[in-house]
C-alpha cells in the first residue's frame, strides 16, 4: 500500500474512501497517532489518480457527489454481505448432501440434477453402450484392432434431425465419483443463479454451455466424452466474473472456492485422473468467463461525474 493522502476528519475520511471504492479504486484509511487519518491505495498505478481525487475532495469535501457515492457504496457493502451470508448458509456438510428440502422440485436446476441420475442408473454408468449411442452426440465404432473408434466426422444422425444429441451428452457419467461431483456443483451453481435470474435464464445457459463444450470435445478428441463438466464450468466463470465486476448482481463466490476448482481444472489436464473432457471445460469456464464478464461490465449503473 502507499499512501496518497492525510485527513483531519474521521467522516470526512470515510466518504472519500468510499467515494474512491466507488471509483475503482482499491484503498484504505488509518487513524494516525495524532488522531488524522492516513489514506492508503493498494495499488501503486492508481496512486496518481488516488492523490489527484484527494486533493479535490479536501477542496470541497461537502459536495454531494460524495456523499452519493457513499450511500451506494454502503448499499453495496450491505448487499454484498446479505448475498454472502445466505450463500454460506446454502453450503452443505456431507451430511446435508441432496438435501431435497434444500432444493425445489419444480426448478431446472432438480429436473437436470434428477435426468442425470436417471440417465446414469439407466445406462449403468455408461456401461451400455447401445444406449450410450442415442444419446452420444454421433454413433461410434471400435476399428478390428482396437486401437481407435471410428465414426463420421460430420454427425450424421444431427444432420437427419437428431439434434438433441448435440446436447444430451452433458447427461452421460461414467462412474460414481464423476457424477457425484458434477451434481453437487450443479446444486449450488445452479440454484444461485436459477435464484437469481429465473429458471428460464438458466435453462438458455445450460443449453449454450453444454452445446458448445461438446461441440469443442467432440472437434478435439471425438464423440467418446460425456459429462455436466462442461456446464458446471460455465456456470462457475460466470458467477465469477458477475460477482466479481457486478457485488449488486446478489452472486458470490468464495476465493477458496474458485482456487480449488482452478486447480481441479489443472489437475485433469494432466492426465492423471485418466480419461477426462479438458476441451469441455476449457470451453465451459472460458464461455463463462466471457458471458459473466460482459453482464457485468455492460450493466447500466449510475455514474458519478468527477467535477
Amino acid at each position: 500500500m502507499i499512501k496518497a493522502g492525510q485527513i483531519d476528519n474521521k467522516d470526512h475520511a470515510q466518504l472519500l474512501s468510499n467515494y474512491l471504492h466507488i471509483s475503482e479504486i482499491k484503498n484504505q484509511i488509518e487513524c494516525n497517532q495524532d488522531d488524522s487519518w492516513a489514506l492508503w491505495v493498494f495499488d501503486s498505478d492508481q496512486l496518481g489518480e488516488g492523490k489527484s481525487i484527494t486533493e479535490e475532495f479536501l477542496k470541497n469535501p461537502g459536495n454531494t457527489k460524495y456523499k452519493n457515492a457513499s450511500i451506494l457504496f454502503e448499499a453495496q457493502k450491505e448487499r454484498v454481505a446479505k448475498e454472502e451470508k445466505v450463500y454460506r448458509r446454502n453450503l452443505h456438510t456431507r451430511d446435508e448432501l441432496f438435501s431435497i428440502s434444500k432444493l425445489k422440485l419444480l426448478s431446472v436446476t432438480s429436473f437436470l440434477i434428477l435426468i442425470s441420475i436417471f440417465t446414469a442408473v439407466l445406462t449403468g454408468l455408461g456401461t451400455n453402450d447401445s444406449l450410450n449411442a442415442r444419446i452420444m452426440i454421433t454413433e461410434y465404432t471400435q476399428n478390428p484392432e482396437g486401437t481407435h473408434i471410428v465414426y463420421h466426422k460430420n454427425l450424421p444422425e444431427i444432420q437427419q434431425g437428431q439434434i438433441w444429441r448435440l446436447l444430451t451428452p452433458i447427461f452421460l457419467h461414467f462412474s460414481l465419483w464423476h457424477i457425484l461431483f458434477n451434481m453437487l456443483w450443479l446444486k449450488d451453481l445452479g440454484h444461485m443463479i436459477e435464484k437469481k435470474s429465473g429458471p428460464i435464464f438458466l435453462a438458455v445457459m445450460v443449453m449454450v454451455f453444454g452445446i458448445s463444450s461438446n461441440i469443442g470435445q467432440f472437434l478435439m478428441s471425438g464423440p467418446s466424452f460425456g459429462g455436466m463438466s462442461g456446464v458446471v464450468y460455465g456456470l462457475l466463470g460466470y458467477i465469477w466474473m458477475r460477482g466479481k465486476f457486478d457485488p449488486l448482481s446478489g452472486l458470490f463466490l468464495h476465493k477458496q472456492t474458485v482456487i480449488m476448482m482452478i486447480a481441479w481444472f489443472f489437475l485433469c489436464m494432466t492426465g492423471l485422473l485418466g480419461h477426462i473432457a479438458n476441451t469441455a471445460h476449457g470451453v465451459g469456464l472460458c464461455g463463462g468467463i466471457i458471458w459473466g464478464y460482459l453482464a457485468a461490465t455492460l450493466r447500466p449503473t449510475k455514474n458519478f461525474r468527477k467535477d
